[in-house]
């Protein structure tokens, strides 16, 4: 019988090691934002979804410019700081949508 976790270990393993490192920086990244936009949130009374839309948006640019700056490739055959980029956008998308539908 097949679990959950064991296909997950089995879709991180497909990636490669550059590919690997790059989805734990993103990860070690997202909570340490996560972390920061939620203290930032709760001292100054903001909105918490509305604060981690704006902490993943600057760190949506500081990756596209990792990334321009390093001259990685877009359509590169392993994860670059443009998938980060792309992620962070995502994130940073969602979070917008979730605190206009939270009211």
């Amino acid at each position: 019988m097949r679990t959950h976790g064991a296909f997950l270990t089995r879709s991180f393993l497909a990636f490669d090691d550059a590919s690997r490192q790059r989805v734990r920086i993103f990860a070690v990244k997202l909570l340490i934002v996560v972390l920061f936009a939620g203290a930032f949130a709760a001292a100054r009374g903001n909105p918490p979804f509305k604060t981690l839309a704006f902490f993943c948006g600057w760190q949506c640019l500081l990756s596209a410019l990792t990334a321009w700056s390093q001259r990685q490739r877009c359509n590169a055959d392993y994860l670059t700081a443009w998938d980060e980029m792309a992620a962070f956008l995502g994130v940073a998308s969602l979070m917008r949508m979730v605190s206009v539908i939270s009211g």
